[in-house]
């Protein structure tokens, strides 16, 4: 600690407002616009040089994004005008680990006003160390990105090879997705007594389906819980969303791999028969395109997805006889981006915890170098 210097956040580096822009004024081009809530759109014009730092000025509060390349920072941002000699990727590391709930100037929009952020006393370590442990959290966001990118891309290999089984006449059987498995609704607990939730069964609603591969959720259910107006579904059941804001621009859909609860804004297939779960979902998967064109849109954004015209979606599945070389081509791939999605929560949740032991100097980095080599 005899390495760090106590000062003010306005003294080591300074917070600009964003720049207004609007949709409309906007042109194809690779710079992003960050807002409050992130990577929003891009557009053709840079408004800052890279590398940046930008933090949810207003709605998003405090939320926290750093961008190695030129990029726009959006009106509802605050964006580091200047580092001061501070290392960015450990600025962007300082303002994960702040609170700023506590300087909320809005009145009906949570609001972040530079001028209040600026003179709060801090404990800041020298050029060096800065270095240091932006490297040391940084390796481990670097792990996470990369086995994000590898499952993803995993994914899109499923699908690439899916249809290159379908056009080599390997899956030749149509079959509708009603003929495929048993339909089961979700739903909520009839009431919110406490000994309902808190548990370690994932409760998964449209809002907590953003992954292919669902096994966890924010929202954890009890065994209690599920048995009282929810549904528990076991491994290698295929969950969409049939209600909400995602529909307008996207088919969320995932295929679980442990046993989860779910809400009513989704539906899921128990897979019957012959064909593997995971070929099924890569069929269903691929054809999102003709599934988003089969939603209702309701107004004020939403989106709705009959089950009725969902079940007559025609899939092409492999023949009896070539089931478990589809199944010995796709699961695979699935299965990884399972892991690294488990992987990366594991990877979240060590970061997570160094972050403010590093930041308040009570753990050496040599420690810290050590734990996440281990860990990566």
């Amino acid at each position: 600690m005899s390495e760090w210097k106590t000062t003010t956040i306005g003294d080591v580096l300074t917070l600009q407002r964003g720049f207004d822009i609007t949709r409309n004024e906007q042109r194809p081009g690779s710079i992003p616009v960050i807002s409050s809530g992130g990577i929003g759109s891009y557009h053709d014009t840079a408004a800052a040089k890279g590398p940046g730092v930008i933090i949810g000025r207003k709605g998003t509060l405090g939320k926290v994004f750093y961008v190695p390349g030129d990029y726009w920072p959006h009106d509802t941002t605050l964006w580091v005008k200047d580092f001061k000699g501070s290392y960015p990727r450990f600025v962007y590391y300082f303002f994960r680990n702040l609170d700023v709930t506590g300087l909320d100037v809005g009145s009906a929009n949570p609001t972040l006003n530079r001028n209040h952020v600026h003179p709060l006393p801090i404990r800041w370590p020298e050029r060096a160390k800065q270095v240091c442990i932006a490297d040391v959290l940084g390796a481990l966001d670097d792990k996470i990105a990369a086995n994000r990118k590898t499952a993803i891309v995993s994914l899109e290999l499923g699908l690439t090879l899916y249809e290159r089984l379908v056009s080599k006449g390997l899956c030749t059987r149509s079959v509708s997705i009603a003929e495929c498995g048993r339909w089961l609704s979700g739903g909520t607990p009839t009431t919110s007594e406490d000994t309902y939730w808190d548990g370690d069964i994932p409760w998964i609603s449209a809002a907590s389906l953003k992954s292919p591969w669902i096994d966890d959720s924010d929202r954890k259910i009890t065994e209690l819980g599920a048995a009282n107006g929810t549904r528990l579904v076991p491994e290698d059941t295929i969950i969409f969303v049939v209600r909400g804001m995602s529909l307008t621009s996207e088919f969320r859909i995932g295929i679980t791999r442990r046993e989860v609860a779910f809400g009513q804004d989704c539906k899921a297939i128990l897979p019957e028969g012959s064909v593997d779960a995971a070929v099924l979902f890569v069929a269903i998967k691929s054809h999102t395109p003709e599934i988003l064109g089969l939603v209702d849109h309701a107004g004020h954004g939403t989106g709705r997805l009959a089950t009725d015209l969902l079940s007559k979606v025609m899939l092409d599945l492999p023949e009896p006889e070539f089931n478990a070389k589809a199944a010995a081509t796709l699961r695979p791939l699935i299965e990884v981006g399972a892991a690294r999605q488990a992987e990366n929560r594991a990877l979240a949740k060590l970061r997570n915890i160094l972050l403010p032991e590093l930041m308040s100097g009570e753990i050496r980095v040599r420690d810290a170098e050590k734990v996440v080599e281990d860990a990566t």
